[in-house]
């Protein structure tokens, strides 16, 4: 069985005579044949010998592949196949990861949860009230600009408290989160 590499460039080499014709007048190349489709290289005779250059072939075929190879010759109006052989393909380098599943630890990850504590301070400054609850749950500008969420679900969960209606106070709402974010620290 034939080896062809997908990540590597190959020579395929090999010696020939031909009888009965020039090896100047004479064409080569070699086919590799899939379920679909052929590809076909071509190559030159040099003092006896067969060389043909097979590029990468890392995006047409894949790994562990196996299909038939043959050197074609056409020496003047004469066609010959004089060398036929499976292939299988394999990369030149291959990274393998393995785990030892008795060492394997499972670690359990949450997602974060926001729980909003909701102690008026101005009964009319609604962005002051939302500055007051993230400062009392330590919510810093930096926590805000990871998770922007944190910031819409206290802005909606206070207007839920204060019975704001999302869609007849839509406005209201608008505003209250332009002044939060003027006014909040930025540390």
């Amino acid at each position: 069985m034939y080896k062809i590499l997908l990540d590597k460039n190959k020579l395929f080499e090999c010696n020939i005579e031909i009888q009965g014709a020039s090896s100047d007048n004479t064409q080569v190349r070699l086919v590799l044949e899939t379920e679909d489709f052929s590809i076909s290289f071509k190559g030159q005779i040099e003092n006896g010998k067969v060389k043909v250059p097979i590029s990468k072939l890392k995006n047409i075929l894949k790994e562990n592949y196996k299909g038939n190879i043959s050197l074609e010759v056409i020496a003047e109006d004469t066609f010959f196949v004089p060398w036929k052989e499976t292939y299988e393909t394999e990369t030149h380098r291959k990274v393998e990861v393995f785990f030892n599943k008795e060492k394997e630890v499972i670690k359990e990850t949450k997602k974060p949860t926001v729980s909003v504590k909701l102690t008026p301070t101005n009964p009319n400054s609604h962005s002051d009230n939302i500055l007051y609850i993230l400062k009392e749950n330590r919510i810093s500008f930096k926590d805000i600009q990871k998770n922007t969420r944190i910031l819409t679900e206290i802005v909606s969960t206070y207007c839920l408290h204060k019975n704001m209606d999302i869609k007849k106070d839509i406005k209201k709402i608008e505003n209250i989160f332009s002044d939060v974010i003027k006014k909040i620290p930025l540390k």
